[in-house]
């Protein structure tokens, strides 16, 4: 999946939608696990995704499939799945008692959104 979307970004639907599922899943997974009380579980879930939303394709590049122009469904874009992942990765290192770290992620989270 992941070569398919480095040659051809987006452009295929069930492609896209596989790729935002696998994203959104991880960053479901990993909010579970925390909330459970399993950190180092719950990180494995946000490295899986965080390599995804940095690695694949352009940050620009528009995501296909079912509910992807519909914002109440879900990130339209590869940063709108980098924001969430980043904002659950600051869950994580607050919850791990790491104040600071956290806020400088939120900071990565916002320098995104502007840049």
């Amino acid at each position: 999946l992941v070569s398919q979307l480095k040659e051809h970004g987006f452009s295929d639907p069930q492609s896209s939608a596989l790729f935002q599922h696998v994203v959104l899943e991880s960053n479901s997974l990993a909010m579970l696990r925390l909330s459970q009380g399993n950190g180092s579980e719950a990180r494995q879930w946000l490295n899986k995704a965080a390599a995804l939303t940095v690695t694949v394709i352009p940050e620009g590049d528009l995501i296909k499939g079912p509910g992807a122009s519909d914002e109440r469904k879900g990130p339209a874009s590869m940063l709108g799945l980098r924001v969430l992942t980043l904002n659950n990765l600051a869950c994580w290192q607050k919850a791990g008692g790491n104040a600071g770290k956290a806020v400088e992620t939120l900071t990565e989270v916002i320098e995104d959104l502007i840049t």
